[in-house]
């Protein structure tokens, strides 16, 4: 089943302890994960490339709801 784990998330120099679920794990190569924060629901993906190399990583983030953020 998916990891979930407490972090703390700084938005606008606030803090904030969120849970997250991690719902995609696919070693070495990405991840994601999701939270909710003031009513927003929050998805964040990573994935790992190889860069002649080197590792490039790259996060993408998506936002939706009807809350509010600080």
């Amino acid at each position: 089943g998916p990891m979930k784990f407490r972090d703390v998330v700084i938005f606008s120099g606030q803090r904030f302890t969120v849970e997250l679920e991690v719902f995609e794990y696919d070693p070495p190569t990405s991840a994601a994960s999701s939270f909710e924060i003031r009513g927003v629901d929050v998805v964040a993906r990573y994935s790992l490339a190889d860069n002649d190399g080197s590792t490039k990583l790259t996060q993408s983030v998506e936002a939706s709801g009807g809350g509010t953020m600080p």
